[in-house]
């Protein structure tokens, strides 16, 4: 089996390390099929051992076991701090940080919650939530917009649209949910209780993920992508801070597989080792012509991404610190030829420093890739995006065919999400107060708009749902009308810019 891990022993991990964060969801709006569990073991089924991420969920084949993040920090007296997630255990549990976290509102409302809601359901609510037979649905009703202050949780907690400003998620007065794609799954972990690893030490740290996908037409049928924000809870600055990325890939039968990094497109891989896939241990392979597997960070460069041998998992000791800083478990460093180097297999070339190229037997791989995120001081916000990507390229004889697809299909993502950025940094105090600060209204309208801020807005900018600029706008205004009457019916993203902050808010035009 997989790992060489018994049922039993990873039911009983499992109830050790997330007893009360079991809940899971899958989430399939595009042809790609992904298991969201809250407990931090993306795309993992727990309870038998498999991969479910199927990138064409038709054919039922799986190209990855188990992907989950890891941070890490030091303290102002350079001590290291580190939450992880392993095969088996987890400084994570789910739900936001609180004062009492066997309050019933907690317990019943906020933890082991995934909260799932679509892009069509808000648009039917943006028209219709003041018609007087309308009912809210409950993925809107119960998104969880204001956290309980009482309970010392954030006032804000989910993104969503504040459409009378009042600070508070009502959305029987017209409030929705501000999600990217299609289709998103929100969820909320934290490791103020970081226990589960005796050489651990927790950041007190939340973590929102905001995982999202597109029904398209184009490439982006086929992407996962992930918001995540890291929420600094504590009264502690860090430095040098790092949040790894591991990613076990497995392209199908996942023991003849080769990995890589592609540097400049921040872009962890895999592909096959030979020209077949062949099934393995009775789990169909992709067969000839296999395909290419990755992970883009969308807007923070890659500081490392290494492979660490043959060790499954690095100890959750000072081995997984040295993995996230882009080292040997053992501290020493990744070379090639002889060289030090954080960027494990970072040429495709045929004579380059890559698995191929130095004849290394193909076999079961896992990457740990990572980010810096500098300080982390109390009350900062730092975002991260990531999106999973596949290619398959069906022509040609080259191991590297498939990767080359994979480069392009990047290349495709990253140029949508540059144009379509959801993501920024912040501190605590502007989240909570970043929906009140920009506004678009009437919406939806036939077309004539005003823009809004309580600072001088300096662009204006609309975009098509496909990533395509329509429009342009200058202005030194807290308030600028827009006449957008000649757009066709449908959804497009307004981008307003001040000299601090960066929105982006959809717009319904009817």
């Amino acid at each position: 089996m997989k790992k060489h891990f018994t049922l039993l022993s990873l039911l009983f991990a499992f109830s050790q390390a997330n007893a009360q964060c079991n809940y899971r969801m899958n989430m399939d709006y595009n042809s790609t099929s992904a298991l969201i569990n809250v407990n931090g073991f993306f795309f993992r089924d727990m309870a038998n051992g498999l991969g479910t991420y199927t990138p064409i969920k038709q054919s039922g084949l799986t190209t990855i076991f188990q992907s989950s993040f890891s941070i890490s920090g030091k303290d102002i007296n350079d001590q290291d701090h580190m939450s992880i997630i392993t095969y088996d255990g987890s400084d994570f549990t789910c739900g936001p940080i609180a004062a009492n976290y066997s309050d019933q509102n907690y317990t019943t409302n906020l933890s082991n919650r995934i909260w799932s809601v679509y892009r069509v359901e808000i648009d039917q609510h943006i028209q219709n939530w003041n018609t007087p037979s309308y009912i809210v649905p409950p993925s809107i009703q119960q998104w969880p917009g204001n956290g309980d202050v009482s309970n010392g949780m954030s006032s804000k907690l989910a993104p969503y649209t504040d459409a009378n400003g009042n600070g508070t998620y009502d959305p029987e007065n017209g409030d929705f949910p501000d999600i990217p794609g299609d289709q998103a799954m929100y969820l909320v972990m934290n490791d103020q209780n970081n226990n589960e690893f005796p050489s651990t030490s927790p950041m007190n740290v939340e973590l929102h993920y905001m995982f999202y996908q597109f029904a398209t037409a184009d490439p982006l049928n086929r992407v996962t992508f992930a918001n995540v924000k890291v929420y600094n809870k504590s009264q502690e600055t860090y430095n040098d801070v790092k949040f790894n990325v591991f990613n076990d890939f497995d392209l199908g039968n996942y023991n003849d597989d080769y990995c890589g990094v592609d540097v400049p497109r921040n872009l962890v891989y895999v592909y096959n080792g030979d020209a077949n896939d062949e099934a393995n241990a009775g789990r169909p392979g992709f067969g000839a012509n296999p395909p290419a597997m990755g992970m883009i960070s969308l807007n923070h460069p890659l500081t490392s991404s290494v492979f660490p041998g043959t060790t499954i998992m690095p100890n959750p000791n000072a081995e997984f610190l040295n993995v996230i800083n882009g080292k040997n478990p053992n501290g020493t460093a990744v070379t090639n030829n002889g060289t030090p180097t954080v960027f494990q297999y970072s040429d495709t070339s045929n004579t380059g420093y890559n698995e191929a190229s130095l004849g290394n037997p193909p076999g079961d791989r896992r990457t740990f890739s990572s980010v810096s995120l500098g300080t982390l001081s109390p009350n900062s916000v730092k975002c991260m995006d990531f999106a999973w990507v596949f290619a398959r390229k069906t022509t040609g004889t080259s191991l590297f065919k498939s990767v080359d697809s994979l480069m392009k299909v990047t290349d495709f993502v990253q140029n949508f999400y540059n144009n379509t950025n959801y993501c920024t940094d912040g501190t605590l105090q502007t989240e909570t107060l970043q929906a009140g600060k920009f506004e678009i209204y009437p919406n939806p309208s036939n077309g004539v708009i005003t823009c809004a801020s309580n600072q001088k807005l300096e662009s204006i900018e609309v975009w098509d749902m496909s990533g395509k600029l329509i429009r342009e706008i200058q202005t030194n205004e807290k308030q600028t009308k827009i006449d957008l009457s000649q757009l066709n019916t449908g959804v497009y993203l307004i981008k307003l810019s001040t000299a601090d902050e960066t929105k982006i808010m959809p717009y319904y035009k009817q």
